[in-house]
């Protein structure tokens, strides 16, 4: 049979429709099996632990499947939970780029729940769990592990309850408690007995009271006439079920209104002070009390007194003025003045009120004297005072050694209780100088003395370039030891010495007590006269021969830098020693004698118009130069070694220093 060339090209047709179809159906299953094998992860979940695992669930969130504990993912990322009854359900990321084919997931127990109420209903109940305070109320809500645990519920006035409780994963245990009061026991007893008592406001009888009472707190109450009433709490606990009471009633106390004349004294009673006001006081009945109202200025008055409980009075007491008489006597006669008010001159007689009384006692040049007496009416009191002169108050107020602000000692002379002496030297001397005139002063005045020569490290506090040491401070002129003075005066707020005009010096004041450098007269009398029997010739006596260690003078040692020595003296130094040595000479002072010459206060003159002045004269020139007194580490003739010697001096000097003074007054 033939076919037509339609019907073969239809066939044909067919043939080819069938071939793509079954190609793309192979292409198709082809791809799937290249999609699961290298697209689709496939993870393996284990959880744990067992008992989880058993009712384990599986809750993909993403493109993929779960078959059993595999999970197949075809999503680059996925959410995958995990549940099981009686935990805590978890929920883990899976990753389609992380390398793991196998995670391990721990489930966590899920905890219990205790469910408890207790009657009664108070906020003071306390819930314990396994011992451990948990919370406090009439209900409890507590999460715990599953298990078992103890339950305990406490009031202070009920029977605590225990119960031993188990829980499983994830279940709630709700529980009940009814608390049952606790039987305590109340033992009530006091001093005095039979006295009647009110618990809550309910009468339970007379002390002693023994009986049992429920678990509570309880307000007491105890009245009696002619007590003080007593308010107490009692609280019977479990902890504490028995109560006992010891009261040891008081007395009601007596109320005193007093009445006090004058007032603003002191009441005591017993000795002890009360407080003086407007109010009544509450004194102790039943016992002897001394009260005791006094005043200064007055007569005390003392009374004794019993007290009933609860006693009501008002005492009035009355002082008397009280005086005594006050004799005043002063030599010389001065002025009285008492309590500011002019009285008269002494003596005299005074009665004067029982206070303390401000007495004056003043007379024109002399220092005033104050005090303060108490007159009294049983003794009378005498005031016998010596008024001393401003000088004679300053000078008893001067201690005999000082040291002062540089840190130098000074020393105390009374040349004013002698007579005039002499200085100078008669021409029959042995090493007279014409310039050694004799003639007659008189110190009227005590002043303080430098123990020693102003040292380098005294000097070096007012100019800083002087270098340190413990020697004299030597090459400074008349004028820069003047200016010293004033400086030291100023630090120690004294009056300045020495009048100045710029840096020099144009006079000074003789009423000043500022420091200053010794006069001439008072150097030799130092040198001679003080606390010694008889004028001496020398520092050590009048014996010609020189004693050993006597002063820094030209021994030995400096016979190659001086132009006179003393053979066979050795004092140990060449040139200058440290201030202070040697012994101190019979005045107490160091270095007199030798070391380094002194700089005194007086202009150099042989023409004394004023024979009899102290202090010497001093012009306004240094052109006639200035009195240098006193040996030095130079002296090696006894010409020089003589108190009376005296030198003329303009410019400083490596052997020549100064010593320091002033005046009390």
């Amino acid at each position: 049979m033939s076919l037509s060339k339609e019907h073969f090209s239809e066939r044909k047709r067919t043939f080819l429709k069938k071939t793509i179809a079954t190609g793309i159906a192979a292409i198709s299953v082809v791809a799937i099996v290249l999609i699961f094998v290298f697209w689709v992860k496939a993870v393996v979940v284990e959880v744990k632990p067992e008992i989880a695992a058993l009712n384990a669930q599986f809750t993909l969130n993403g493109l993929g499947w779960i078959q059993r504990d595999q999970v197949y993912l075809l999503t680059p990322k996925a959410e995958l939970q995990i549940t099981s009854q009686g935990f805590i359900s978890e929920t883990i990321t899976l990753k389609h780029s992380t390398p793991e084919r196998h995670i391990t997931v721990n489930l966590k127990e899920a905890p219990a729940m205790i469910k408890a109420t207790a009657t009664p209903m108070d906020e003071r109940i306390k819930w314990h769990i396994d011992k451990k305070f948990t919370d406090s109320g009439p209900s409890l809500r507590a999460t715990v592990k599953p298990g078992t645990h103890t339950l305990e519920v406490s009031h202070p006035y009920y029977q605590p309850q225990q119960r031993l409780i188990s829980v499983d994963r994830g279940a709630e245990k709700i529980l009940s408690f009814v608390l049952k009061p606790i039987k305590g026991r109340l033992n009530l007893i006091s001093r005095p007995e039979g006295v009647p008592v009110l618990l809550d406001g309910n009468a339970i009888g007379q002390t002693p009271i023994f009986m049992e009472r429920q678990g509570g707190r309880y307000n007491l109450q105890i009245e009696a006439p002619d007590f003080e009433p007593v308010s107490d709490t009692i609280e019977i606990t479990y902890q504490q079920p028995i109560v006992d009471r010891d009261y040891r009633l008081i007395y009601k106390r007596a109320t005193i209104d007093f009445v006090l004349t004058p007032p603003g004294g002191q009441l005591s009673v017993n000795g002890r002070l009360f407080p003086v006001t407007d109010k009544p006081l509450k004194l102790d009945p039943l016992s002897e009390l001394t009260i005791n109202y006094s005043k200064a200025g007055y007569f005390p008055e003392v009374i004794r007194r019993t007290f009933r409980p609860d006693q009501e009075e008002k005492i009035a007491l009355r002082l008397k003025p009280e005086f005594g008489k006050v004799t005043i006597k002063t030599t010389p006669p001065s002025e009285i003045k008492i309590n500011d008010e002019i009285k008269g001159q002494t003596p005299q007689t005074f009665t004067l009120k029982a206070v303390p009384q401000n007495i004056h006692l003043y007379r024109l040049g002399y220092r005033s004297i104050e005090k303060v007496v108490h007159p009294n009416s049983r003794n009378a009191t005498r005031i016998t005072e010596i008024l001393l002169t401003e000088e004679q108050a300053q000078l008893a107020e001067s201690p005999e050694v000082a040291k002062n602000s540089i840190g130098l000692e000074l020393i105390l002379f009374r040349p004013d209780k002698m007579a005039a002496f002499k200085l100078g030297a008669h021409r029959s001397e042995k090493g007279q100088r014409a310039n050694e005139i004799l003639r007659t002063v008189k110190l009227n005045k005590a002043f303080y003395v430098g123990r020693t020569e102003i040292s380098a490290n005294h000097y070096r506090a007012f100019d800083r370039q002087t270098a340190a040491s413990d020697n004299p401070v030597n090459e400074v002129t008349w004028g820069e030891a003047a200016l010293f003075c004033n400086w030291l005066s100023e630090q120690e707020k004294l009056p300045y010495f020495y009048t100045t005009n710029g840096s020099n010096i144009t006079g000074y004041d003789p009423q000043s007590t500022g420091y200053r450098l010794l006069s001439e007269a008072e150097w030799e009398w130092l040198a001679r006269y003080a606390n010694r029997s008889v004028s001496t010739r020398f520092i050590w006596g009048n014996e010609t021969t020189i004693p050993a260690g006597i002063g820094n003078l030209a021994d030995e040692s400096s016979k190659n830098s001086v132009a006179t020595y003393i053979p066979g003296y050795n004092d140990g130094y060449p040139k200058l020693a440290p201030v202070g040595s040697f012994k101190p000479d019979k005045a107490d002072l160091y270095d007199l004698a030798g070391n380094v010459s002194e700089w005194v206060h007086d202009t150099y003159t042989v023409d004394y118009k004023d024979m009899g002045n102290p202090l010497g004269s001093l012009n306004n020139t240094d052109s006639d130069g200035h009195v240098v007194k006193g040996s030095s580490w130079k002296s090696g003739t006894l010409t020089e070694l003589r108190s009376a010697y005296r030198q003329r001096a303009i410019g400083p000097a490596d052997d020549r220093g100064f010593r320091i003074a002033r005046y009390i007054y």
